[in-house]
């Protein structure tokens, strides 16, 4: 294996990130070099309308190595893994959707997703038991029941 191969040691999908007007549609690839956070479209929040418009998009990256991934959109953006500080998981509850927070280099993002987090957390693990990841802190947490707590 030459220093410029690239595995993909975790792949996140279906999350979103809200902004003021949009819920936009990501795909997080981390990979033995990078963090790959690929844009894969975008619906406008509605209470009518939050259909994941990033369907067709993540289907045309699936099978993608990871350069094409990253220039798969402008919007895309890499983390070397040496920046990145911190990978945060919080499952879900019966009033809260989970969430994935990223930190590096005094930056963060969060994405949230309903339903399972299990493949997530297993990935965590696996990449928390990595050499590669011993400056990341990676965390899986549970939420309160209750929010308010």
């Amino acid at each position: 294996m030459n220093d410029h191969s690239e595995t993909e040691l975790a792949h996140f999908s279906g999350w979103h990130h809200s902004t003021n007007i949009a819920l936009e549609y990501w795909e997080i690839r981390i990979t033995s070099r990078r963090v790959i956070f690929c844009f894969v479209g975008q619906s406008y929040q509605s209470l009518l309308l939050k259909a994941d418009m990033g369907a067709s998009h993540r289907d045309q990256i699936t099978e993608l190595p990871p350069e094409a991934v990253a220039e798969f959109d402008d919007q895309n953006f890499v983390v070397p893994l040496s920046a990145l500080e911190t990978i945060r998981l919080t499952s879900p509850t019966r009033f809260r959707t989970a969430t994935l927070e990223f930190e590096w280099d005094g930056e963060s993002m969060t994405f949230r997703r309903k339903g399972s987090v299990d493949e997530e957390r297993e990935a965590l693990e696996t990449l928390d038991s990595d050499d590669r990841f011993d400056h990341v802190t990676i965390a899986h947490e549970t939420s309160s029941l209750l929010p308010w707590l």
